[in-house]
């Protein structure tokens, strides 16, 4: 991280944090930041991000299931669409895969973009959770990454992955999350903290 006002939020219920620079452009770059460092090693690295603050657990449980497995470089979540608002915003990253579960691609665009059919509820779209699970080796590699020309034009960090050919296992979660990008968006987190069970908050 590279905001005290985090890092002091973080202390007062004792966790451990480690501060990197404020030139790194996203949290990917941290953790690979800091595995260069030295100050922290592991055979899988997660990245939750501060944008996302209402990750919970069992969606930790989704994106990890295969983690032990051989099958990806690194691993993230999809969550299905239900509000067609969410389909044209382009502050929801969609994502399409192939059939094994990997990503294809990643975009603020509607994808996949049904030619004949109109009626919303015929059509299948998926949102990505911006989560990320990496093994060491990938963040090593992302390490030497430079931006791709999709990831320029998309802003989205996770097209630098795919271009560079390392392969995205995407699980799927039932639970419903929400970035903060906006003001708008932060007005709708602290509704939802103050409406939602104490238990959870």
């Amino acid at each position: 991280m590279d905001a005290e006002e985090t890092a002091d939020l973080v202390r007062s219920f004792g966790g451990k944090c480690f501060m990197t620079s404020e030139s790194c452009p996203s949290g990917t770059d941290r953790l690979a930041e800091l595995l260069v460092s030295g100050k922290m090693d592991a055979d899988i690295w997660v990245n939750w991000q501060g944008d996302e603050p209402f990750i919970s657990e069992p969606m930790i449980r989704d994106l990890l299931q295969s983690c032990d497995s051989e099958e990806g470089d690194l691993w993230t979540l999809k969550k299905k669409i239900v509000n067609q608002e969410e389909v044209i915003s382009p502050h929801f990253a969609k994502i399409v895969c192939d059939r094994h579960g990997f990503a294809m691609y990643f975009s603020r665009s509607p994808i996949p973009f049904y030619r004949d059919i109109s009626e919303f509820s015929k059509k299948e779209f998926y949102k990505h959770v911006g989560l990320y699970a990496f093994t060491r080796d990938a963040l090593k590699k992302i390490v030497n990454m430079g931006p791709c020309p999709m990831e320029i034009a998309e802003q989205l960090e996770q097209l630098r992955f795919l271009h560079n050919n390392l392969r995205i296992r995407v699980h799927e979660t039932e639970y419903e999350v929400f970035g903060i990008d906006l003001p708008e968006h932060l007005a709708k987190a602290e509704a939802h903290l103050s409406s939602a069970p104490s238990s959870i908050v």
